[in-house]
């Protein structure tokens, strides 16, 4: 039998790696921590998936979208 966990992670404190050249590279410290816990507990990760959010622009309908972190998928054997 397998548990599932799924979770919403939105980190605003990345650490830059790399931004030159056009490419552009950032990690995320305290997410790679929570993570590498959940890892070390037995679950896996098995989806990463972008989450996106709307953003109305004034009274018309006119929608921008605003990167809001991501959706981990993770399983493990029960």
């Amino acid at each position: 039998m397998k548990q599932c966990k799924l979770v919403h992670i939105h980190d605003g404190n990345s650490s830059e790696v790399c931004n030159g050249d056009r490419l552009f590279v950032e990690t995320y410290p305290r997410v790679e921590k929570m993570l590498e816990e959940w890892v070390n507990e037995g679950w896996e990760v098995k989806s990463m998936i972008p989450q996106y959010m709307p953003g109305v622009q004034g009274t018309k309908v006119a929608y921008s979208f605003y990167l809001d972190g991501m959706i981990v998928y993770l399983e493990k054997e029960a």
